[in-house]
C-alpha cells in the first residue's frame, strides 16, 4: 500500500517539476526505483522469515 502511494506521488511530482523533454527519462528512472526496492523488500521478507538452526519447530495443535 505504502509503496503504492510513494510510487504515484513520484509520478506526479516529476510531472510538475520537469519538462516533456526529460519526463519520459524520470518516469522510466522511477519505474527502475521501484522495482528495485520491491525487489529488495521481497529478499528481506524472505531472509527474515526463514527458519534458522535452533529455532523451535512449530507444532499444529488438534
Amino acid at each position: 500500500m505504502l509503496t503504492g502511494i510513494g510510487f504515484t506521488m513520484a509520478l506526479f511530482i516529476s510531472d510538475l517539476a520537469f519538462g516533456a523533454e526529460h519526463l519520459n527519462s524520470v518516469k522510466l528512472g522511477v519505474l527502475c526505483a521501484s522495482a528495485i526496492s520491491a525487489a529488495l523488500g521481497l529478499l528481506m521478507l524472505a531472509w527474515l522469515s526463514s527458519a534458522r538452526p535452533g529455532d523451535p519447530v512449530p507444532v499444529a495443535q488438534p
